[in-house]
């Protein structure tokens, strides 16, 4: 008899985005306005758990940003959660190398329905660990069916802080592993939201990383 392979394990990128939605969305297009059109909503996340987080972020979809809208304008002030994917993009466009930013690609929406009690921005990626270096590590995802406009696979790369650098052990360079993370200010906020140090905002890695495949497997 044949023995079957395991299936590989596929690259993935989630997230969910919690709060209220800041002034009125504005509609924009790619490429200094001559490419496709897109919302660009900014959602306020800020706890006291987090401080002051904001996640900045596109949808693209017509209808689904003409519904919420709509409902922004019925409901001023309400909770939402979108659902997306996260993204990160270099400081210097020029320069992958240069510091990276944080964005969301939103997909989908509906009203909070716990009504802002955990506003929050979280994700879950499954990628390659291409680098470790004390408390900050590098992962790269190659998403199925994630490519460009000239059929070219995207190869997503993010810039992560561990919280706390025990949730590294047993990681090494090459292994194939599954993070859980947040935008969060590492001092914090006060009862208001309002981040009580000079922390930036980072995407912090908030749960031991696990490892999927060692060895940097190619899946």
């Amino acid at each position: 008899m044949t023995e079957r392979k395991p299936k590989p394990i596929k690259h993935y990128n989630t997230a969910h985005v919690i709060g209220r939605i800041q002034g009125v969305p504005e509609t924009k297009k790619d490429h200094e306005g001559t490419g496709v059109e897109y919302l660009r909503v900014l959602v306020n996340c800020a706890s006291r758990e987090n401080g002051n987080v904001t996640a900045y972020g596109q949808m693209r979809n017509r209808a689904k940003w003409e519904a919420l809208l709509e409902h922004i304008k019925q409901n001023p002030g309400a909770f939402y959660h979108l659902n997306a994917f996260y993204n990160q993009f270099p400081e210097d466009r020029g320069d992958e190398k240069s510091k990276r930013l944080s964005s969301f690609f939103f997909w989908d929406w509906y009203p909070d329905q716990e009504e802002g009690r955990d506003p929050r921005a979280v994700f879950i990626l499954k990628g390659i660990m291409t680098g470790i270096d004390g408390d900050n590590v590098r992962m790269e995802l190659t998403r199925e069916n994630n490519k460009d406009r000239k059929d070219n696979q995207i190869v997503e790369l993010f810039d992560l802080v561990a919280l706390d650098q025990r949730y590294l052990n047993g990681v090494t360079e090459g292994d194939l592993v599954e993070v859980v993370g947040e935008m969060m200010s590492k001092g914090g906020g006060d009862r208001f939201g309002r981040t009580v140090s000079n922390a930036p905002v980072l995407p912090y890695i908030r749960e031991a990383v696990k490892v999927l495949a060692g060895g940097g497997t190619p899946f």
